[in-house]
């Protein structure tokens, strides 16, 4: 296992800018990469790349996968964190969109140029990780290959209906996204024109738990609707209902893997 990788051009390399990934002896050509995008409100340093671990064990020895990954980012201010405050003149803990989305991508592409894999990897991600990963599968320019799959976990969908749930939640999106209500409209995976811009997907995985106290079944509700209507007759689309709370997904670590099993088995073989 490596960690703590840096990933990134020395020019904007900030403490945040790291990976960590597994690659198995013997390797397995055939296989596809899993990368993981953590979530924390795109704001909590107690949520990191260490957060894909209790998953990631699970399939150490998954002749499936080629490798594992999961990626840091630079985080949006959070100065009343309990105990890790951030402070004004942090470069790594004041970043607004698209720095968290600019930093993802340019992780994604150190693998690439160092490991090659093409599209066979999967994008992952949970809570805002799953934001991001949806994200990136939008954009109509990257520098590498997009997924052959997908999965969101837990993830928030809808910025402008999440924020409108409590003055708690507006505030982690004004917090990460800034005052301007139509970028958050613009910037959801909801508005996204996935038909469009991801031709080549395989399959994608919306998990979401009935036993989440942050995160309202609504918001996996919408993503599959819109997947639904855009991606008919193409990639396989499957909704996984979780068992627990926000966080003990991937604290266990054994629900986040259900899921990932799931759309490892909807994968093509090469």
């Amino acid at each position: 296992m490596q960690k703590a990788v840096p990933y990134g051009s020395a020019s904007d390399a900030c403490r945040l800018h790291t990976l960590d990934y597994f690659v198995p002896q013997p390797t397995r050509p055939t296989g596809v990469w899993v990368i993981y995008v953590h979530g924390g409100a795109w704001r909590d340093p107690a949520i990191d790349s260490s957060s894909f671990g209790a998953c990631q064990a699970l399939h150490l020895s998954d002749p499936r996968i080629s490798g594992l990954a999961s990626m840091n980012y630079r985080l949006s201010a959070y100065s009343s964190h309990p105990s890790l405050p951030s402070s004004p003149d942090d470069v790594a803990r004041n970043a607004k969109h698209p720095d968290h989305l600019q930093d993802v991508i340019a992780g994604i592409k150190y693998l690439q140029d160092r490991f090659g894999f093409e599209d066979r990897y999967v994008l992952a991600g949970h809570s805002c990780g799953a934001t991001l990963a949806l994200q990136i599968i939008q954009q109509s320019s990257l520098p590498f290959p997009k997924p052959c799959a997908a999965m969101g976990v837990s993830g928030i969908y809808d910025l402008p209906t999440f924020a409108v749930g409590s003055t708690y939640e507006r505030d982690i999106v004004v917090n990460a996204y800034g005052e301007d209500e139509n970028l958050w409209q613009q910037a959801s995976p909801v508005a996204g024109r996935f038909d469009e811009a991801w031709p080549e997907a395989q399959a994608v995985v919306i998990a979401s738990s009935a036993d989440d106290e942050l995160i309202g079944l609504h918001q996996a509700a919408s993503m599959t609707a819109t997947l639904e209507k855009q991606l008919e007759g193409g990639p396989k689309l499957i909704s996984v209902a979780l068992e627990g709370k926000h966080d003990q997904v991937w604290k266990e670590g054994r629900e986040l893997s259900r899921a990932l099993d799931i759309l490892l088995e909807a994968i093509k073989s090469p």
